[in-house]
């Protein structure tokens, strides 16, 4: 099973996935450039969708949207909201929209779906606290479903210190 869940500090648009996570504030405002910038290569209508309905977006539900961008080999973005403050009850609702996050993927069939770790960084969780909750929530999921097949997880380019904490995290939990 351990082999389902992969770690990348490399491009994560460099994967070709079925399913790219983009993470938005409660408020449904993207955390941070990078998820803002693919939702910008969005077509018109995946775009007004989103916009209409953002304000409804709550770490219980998620978007799952097509998405066309020749420039990316992604099919569908989904977007989550999570908690931007660190206490139990926003661990709980990080865990819950992680969870949310699995389930979509999983009533899709997706065999893979790619999660932007560092898009994460972005909250106030300390780095421990996101990699035990992503990490603990996906190994719990994945040992009951099917699907998605792979989940690849991605932290930021080059830092060796990002990627060894998570991978960490995937011996302590998987053995």
């Amino acid at each position: 099973m351990k082999e389902r869940i992969q770690i990348f500090d490399s491009n994560i648009l460099e994967i070709n996935s079925d399913c790219l996570v983009l993470f938005a504030g409660e408020d449904g405002e993207f955390l941070d450039s990078f998820s803002k910038n693919i939702f910008d290569k969005a077509n018109g209508s995946t775009k007004r969708f989103y916009e209409m309905n953002k304000y409804s977006l709550s770490s219980k539900g998620a978007f799952l949207l097509p998405y066309f961008c020749d420039e990316y080999a992604v099919h569908y973005i989904l977007i989550v909201a999570v908690p931007t403050y660190f206490d139990s009850y926003g661990e709980e609702l990080l865990r819950k929209a992680i969870l949310n996050c699995l389930d979509k993927t999983s009533e899709q069939v997706f065999n893979s779906v790619s999660i932007p770790v560092f898009t994460l960084f972005e909250t106030s969780f300390p780095i421990n606290v996101i990699s035990k909750i992503l990490v603990g929530t996906i190994y719990g999921f994945l040992k009951k479903e099917y699907f998605p097949r792979k989940v690849f997880l991605f932290t930021t380019q080059n830092d060796e210190n990002i990627r060894l904490k998570f991978e960490n995290k995937i011996e302590e939990i998987f053995s």
